[in-house]
């Protein structure tokens, strides 16, 4: 099993930190996030992973050898010198190193539990999410990509604003390498297009999304100097996360689902 690690946006909200240092080599707990990605992996046995580089892309390249040579995990860079275009674009660009295998998708700015990735390598099929049905940290939420997944388990709808859900993408996917097909089509039509829309076009288009519940499971997507003071008192093993005002959250549930 091979690994896209999708690492070329220009981190706009982290702003004055992300101006000379790449997103994805902010450090949480002394420890870049991509690197705290890249751990995830290794624990997992993904010993090959492609890592989709953009914003200050050379910097990203440099300053993970040493960090990639103490996992043992081989890594292969591509560039996405439209990474403005949005994440789909740079899923795109990986094709050259997948091919035509499964592989796992994942996020730099998402740090997520390896047993998380475990479980969706032990229950994914076909293309399949991972999806947290009662996150507990309602930052996240409030600005998490939802979804409804039906009563077998299926993905039926994916999206910031959609009007039902029911869980919370994590930014863990297994994909099928149709989904570069779906990446492609939709660069031709658009200028901006996100791994969501490759989803949802997968979805209106008969090709089902696997949801794998890993409720439980500790991940942090870190988008806000909140995030990352919060990702470093999870991480760090401080308690009394609601201090800082994120409880539980009780997802809404739709009625038919």
């Amino acid at each position: 099993m091979k690994a896209v690690i999708v690492a070329a946006g220009n981190g706009s909200r982290l702003r004055p930190l992300t101006l000379k240092t790449p997103k994805p080599l902010l450090p949480v707990l002394g420890k870049p996030l991509i690197v705290h990605v890249l751990d995830a992996l290794a624990k997992v046995q993904v010993d090959e992973v492609a890592v989709v580089t953009g914003y200050l892309g050379s910097k990203v390249r440099r300053y993970l050898k040493p960090w990639v040579e103490q996992l043992g995990v081989k890594v292969h860079f591509v560039h996405n010198h439209e990474y403005e275009r949005g994440n789909g674009v740079s899923l795109k660009v990986a094709r050259k190193l997948i091919k035509r295998e499964p592989f796992l998708l994942l996020m730099s700015d998402h740090i997520v539990d390896a047993e998380a990735i475990r479980l969706l390598l032990d229950e994914g099929e076909g293309t399949s999410l991972c999806v947290d049905r009662t996150p507990r940290f309602p930052p996240q939420v409030n600005d998490a990509t939802k979804v409804l997944v039906d009563k077998e388990n299926y993905i039926i709808d994916i999206g910031k604003e959609i009007p039902e859900w029911n869980g919370v993408d994590t930014g863990v996917f297994l994909c099928d390498p149709v989904v570069f097909d779906v990446a492609s089509l939709l660069a031709r039509e658009r200028f901006t297009v996100t791994i969501t829309d490759c989803m949802r076009w997968l979805i209106r288009n008969g090709r089902p999304i696997r949801a794998v519940d890993v409720s439980g499971f500790l991940w942090l997507d870190v988008d806000t100097p909140e995030d990352m003071e919060f990702a470093e008192r999870i991480l760090g093993g401080v308690e009394g996360a609601s201090e800082l005002g994120w409880d539980s959250v009780t997802l809404p549930q739709p009625e038919n689902f």
